[in-house]
């Protein structure tokens, strides 16, 4: 048998396995009528009539861009946007649809898929995309983009609203705060002295080596702050400590400056731990001290606050372990880069700017000398194989935390925008693809989801750095993966707040809702219990401005602020508590959940710094422009109180409404310069009945699509113009995509199982709606009319500050309000059963017997990870040193494998596809909880909850045990969110049996 023979023999074998045949030409499956045949309706009911055909085109070697939304229309005539869940998610699946031995130019496949939500079938009603494989690469658009951002200075947010409560509140907390904290960690790096400078707290402290994200975090938030402050006695202050800042930090990188006579040059990077002594560096905080007197040694330029030898232990894999090895060095470089650079744009102080872009640019020119001279790319072979030299960038950056580096390539990409050197342009460019990581980005440039169980925060802000990368170096790849992984968030990720994650890391595709429900913690002691604060806020923080990136290029796709829209009117806005500055880290998302206010301070944990900077840039992408000479073009992306100055047509925008906005009116003031521009203006997807936009009181269309633009052609605009934009909210429900029918068996007084149903959030507009007194999922499960008629909107309340203009809606007796005012024990999803047509029925084609496909597909996930531990253990020098899954919940997957595959080895007649469902939901449930191996368990803190449990029965007033009880407190919350590490559960372990002696 030929080779070509043999792969087709196996690509059959795994279809058939998974219930699906990707031949040559056709798919031989079964065939989905016309909806019109499918459902009967009776007048009053809405059911489903008619969804929009989909046939897509896919480059050769491609798995399909599918849509994650379709256009409904139902048999009452109402039309709305509905999210589908496809059916070739798993990864087996989507490798061989990408294979061009399988796939080859002319292929023809089809792929089902179900619109959630709906019960016309147990998976949602079904629709089929037609694809077809294609020579022809996907369209991308020139590296330059169509559209930019108003400079954030340009535009200010007006009125008294919770918008510009929220930004009030956080300039305060950041003008409390003592700048000359910040500058510790770095005087402290380069042997300057320290007195009068106070110790840095939380993730800068001395008992971490993530010193310096959250000094970076403060410096973009100064910058921010001070773009957007309406006080000129603040901004006064502001610039004070930004002018500190930068003084301080440049003095510090100056130490490196050392001239060296046998080299006839300055130190560089490149002479820095060459490779023999790089093979001897250790990670012990005695190392680390040792390292502080090193700096002369650094290299030209190096800026950070905590020594070099930290970035290049990365260069021998050294893993994220607190005690003995790394964090994650190069996040915090990223940090302190992205604040230089902030500042430089924002500041109004010439010298300061130019002394930061300097500082920024200096230190990106050590990382392109470090990693130019003294590391490679090897992708091939086996991991042993690839790690055999230091220095291996695919190795590097696919490390756990370790690897993660933020948005370093963004950073370098927006330095080489800013100098003028073209060498130095061309190195921090260069630069900026050293933090490529193939592991990662090969896959998703092929549309093959990479993102399933990776660290969500470590990844999201590389693509980001990809999509700015993308604007220097024209590369297709580096806009196909940003574009990819977009659209796999939308559809496949994302919660109805706009957040992504569970604990830190993605889960597998579609099991958001299982992922929800299954997640459980403990708060100190032996008694688990359901953890509702799942969406890591940095998430959203990133997948914003990757999102506003993304628009850039391709402004006239209302997707994008449509979603940018529900990030940040839900969770971003919803993430500050507004009666005293606190931030979250984890969003509270599920059952009777409370949000865990925190992290007063940037330095308090990572989401401390993107928290001090989201709430004051809330109008950063309100606005988007061309200047354009052909055509220059106002888009209005989202609807608040602002004024903007667009300079380059010498015109003031000043948009007039409450917020949340359901009705806006824009005028054009200083409009005398008779230059003419074009406005579009965003149509909401959920805009669905009575939107209408009128110029000088005259409507500019009879019907509006949702989730598009509607454009009022290029005119030289007057003063007396005024474009009204009427959108009034309506109701709607977004669905998890997966069923709602497991829930931990920790819930006190609940079930660990339900009758499957779908889960979903009440929307009203664009806000996500919660209540509170649910305290199980009992009373979270409701009947729902289909045409949710049972929903009453209630509008908006007036008030002042953080209280103004509150929506609620009511349902069953019970008052809903928005969830970025929700605060304690609230529920924003509830199971719902939808009261369609009792006389309507699915009429199936006569070849659904039972379903498998589903526990197939996630037996195949389980044999995987399965092969995959198995080989790491017959290896005989482990490489890595950890297994590749953690063994308690591995042992469960196993157990699990062997009851359904005894399941499935039964004729269909024995079976009942209730018990195949079920089989399917308890191996999902099982395979969302499983974490890699350098993780631990919640198993693995049984000693420490023991001892906390005994520590916490002492007597109070013992200073030592009240520290070791906080310490284990925390290490348990972190374990529990999947950021906590061994090292941290022995240390925690140590402290409470020292202290209790």
């Amino acid at each position: 048998m030929t080779e070509e023979k043999m792969k087709r023999l196996c690509h059959y074998l795994l279809c058939t396995a998974t219930g699906l045949w990707l031949g040559m030409t056709t798919i031989a499956a079964a065939t989905v009528l016309p909806a019109e045949a499918k459902l009967s309706a009776t007048q009053g009911w809405r059911t489903i009539a008619t969804v929009e055909n989909i046939s897509v085109q896919v480059p050769v070697g491609c798995a399909p861009r599918l849509p994650w939304q379709v256009w409904v229309k139902y048999t009452d005539g109402y039309g709305e946007y509905r999210q589908v869940r496809w059916q070739n998610s798993s990864l087996v699946r989507e490798q061989a649809e990408a294979d061009p031995s399988i796939n080859p130019v002319g292929t023809q496949y089809k792929v089902k898929g179900f619109v959630l939500g709906d019960n016309s079938t147990p998976n949602g009603y079904p629709l089929t995309a037609q694809v077809t494989v294609t020579a022809d690469p996907w369209q991308v658009p020139s590296g330059q983009p169509v559209a930019e951002t108003l400079p954030l200075d340009k535009v200010s947010v007006d009125g008294d609203n919770r918008l510009t409560w929220n930004r009030d509140l956080d300039i305060n907390q950041l003008l409390s705060l003592d700048v000359k904290q910040q500058l510790y960690n770095y005087r402290d790096t380069y042997d300057l002295p320290t007195n009068g400078y106070p110790v840095a707290d939380g993730w800068d402290s001395p008992t971490t080596k993530l010193k310096g994200h959250g000094s970076g975090h403060y410096m973009s938030a100064l910058a921010m702050a001070f773009a957007s402050c309406q006080d000129k006695a603040k901004k006064d202050a502001l610039r004070k400590n930004i002018r500190l800042m930068v003084d301080e930090l440049r003095a510090c990188q100056e130490r490196t400056f050392v001239w060296d006579d046998k080299l006839g040059r300055y130190w560089e990077a490149r002479d820095f731990a060459p490779e023999e002594e790089l093979k001897q560096l250790q990670g012990t905080w005695a190392d680390f001290d040792r390292y502080k007197k090193d700096y002369r040694k650094y290299g030209y330029g190096y800026l950070n606050a905590i020594p070099a030898q930290h970035c290049v232990l990365v260069e021998m894999y050294r893993a994220y372990n607190n005690d003995s090895w790394v964090w994650a060095p190069y996040y915090s470089v990223h940090k302190q880069l992205a604040g230089l650079i902030d500042i430089a744009n924002y500041i109004d102080d010439k010298e300061i700017a130019q002394k930061a872009l300097l500082t920024a640019k200096d230190m990106g020119l050590w990382v392109w000398n470090r990693l130019h001279y003294r590391t490679y790319v090897k992708s091939d072979g086996n991991q042993e194989e690839r790690r055999q030299r230091p220095g291996n960038r695919y190795e590097m950056w696919n490390m756990y935390i370790a690897g993660e580096v933020g948005g370093m390539a963004e950073s370098l990409s927006r330095l080489s925008e800013m100098v003028s050197d073209s060498q130095e342009k061309a190195r921090l460019l260069e630069a900026a693809s050293y933090f490529d990581s193939p592991a990662f980005f090969d896959p998703l440039a092929k549309n093959v989801d990479a993102i399933r169980t990776r660290h969500a925060n470590q990844h999201i802000p590389m693509v980001t750095g990809a999509l700015r990368s993308y604007r220097g170096n024209q590369n297709p790849y580096y806009y196909n993966l940003a574009e990819n992984f977009w659209e796999m968030i939308q559809g496949r990720y994302r919660y109805a707040m706009g957040g992504v994650g569970n604990g830190e890391m993605f889960r597998q595709p579609y099991s958001q809702i299982t992922s929800m429900c299954n997640n459980v913690t403990s708060w100190g002691g032996r008694e688990l219990h359901p953890e509702p604060t799942i969406n890591e806020t940095c998430c959203a923080y990133n997948l914003a401005k990757l999102t506003k990136d993304l628009n850039c290029f391709n402004p006239d796709n209302a997707a994008y602020m449509d979603y940018y829209e529900r990030v940040l009117y839900n969770q971003i806005v919803g993430s500050v508590n507004p009666r005293e500055y606190k931030v979250l880290y984890q969003y509270a998302v599920g059952l009777n959940a409370s949000k865990p206010w925190g992290n007063e301070t940037p330095q308090a944990t990572c989401c401390g710094g993107t928290g001090v900077e989201n709430h004051v840039k809330y109008q950063e992408a309100a606005y988007f422009v061309s200047n354009s000479t052909e055509k220059p073009t106002l888009w209005v992306a989202l609807y608040m109180p602002t004024t903007a100055q667009w300079e380059q047509q010498g015109v003031t925008i000043r948009q007039e409404c409450q917020w949340p906005a359901e009705k806006s009116s824009i005028r054009v003031m200083n409009a005398s310069s008779n230059k003419k521009f074009a406005m579009k203006l965003r149509v909401p997807y959920w805009a669905t009945e009575g939107f209408d936009i009128k110029l000088n009181g005259k409507s500019i269309a009879k019907s509006y699509q949702p989730s598009s633009y509607v454009e009022i052609p290029a005119r030289k605009w007057k003063e007396k113009d005024v474009v009204e934009i009427i959108m009034p909210f309506t109701k709607h429900l977004d669905f998890g995509p997966d069923k709602m029918e497991h829930s931990p068996a920790y819930e006190q007084g609940g079930k660990t199982e339900y009758t499957p149903m779908w889960a979903g959030a009440f929307m009203y507009g664009p806000l996500v709606m919660a209540t509170t007194g649910i305290r199980n999922w009992d009373e979270a499960t409701v009947d729902v009319a289909s045409d949710l008629s049972d929903i009453t909107l209630n509008g908006a309340k007036e008030g002042t500050g953080a209280d103004a203009h509150l929506y609620t809606l009511t349902f069953q007796g019970r008052t809903f309000v928005p969830d970025y005012q929700a605060d304690r024990h609230v529920t924003h999803y509830f199971r719902m059963n939808m009261q369609g047509d009792p006389n309507a029925q699915y009429v199936a084609d006569g070849s659904e017997g039972i379903d498998k496909s589903a526990l197939r597909e996630l037996l195949l996930v389980a044999k995987q990870r399965s092969d995959e531990q198995q080989a790491w253990q017959a290896l005989t020098v482990k490489v890595p040193e950890y297994a590749p899954w953690a063994p308690h919940a591995f042992a469960r997957m196993q157990e699990q494998m062997k009851k359904d595959q005894l399941l499935l080895d039964k004729a269909d007649d024995r079976l009942t596809q209730e018990e195949i469902d079920k089989a399917a939901s308890t191996l999902n449930g099982i395979i969302n909880s499983m974490r890699p191996g350098n993780l631990p368990e919640l198993e693995d803190m049984d000693e420490l909850m023991s001892l906390l449990e005994k520590a916490k029965a002492m007597p109070e007033g013992n200073q030592k045990i009240d520290r070791a009880i906080g310490y284990a407190n925390m290490v348990i919350r972190y374990v529990s969110d999947g950021s906590g590490t061994h090292d941290m559960i022995q240390r925690a372990t140590n402290q409470l049996t020292e202290a209790m002696k």
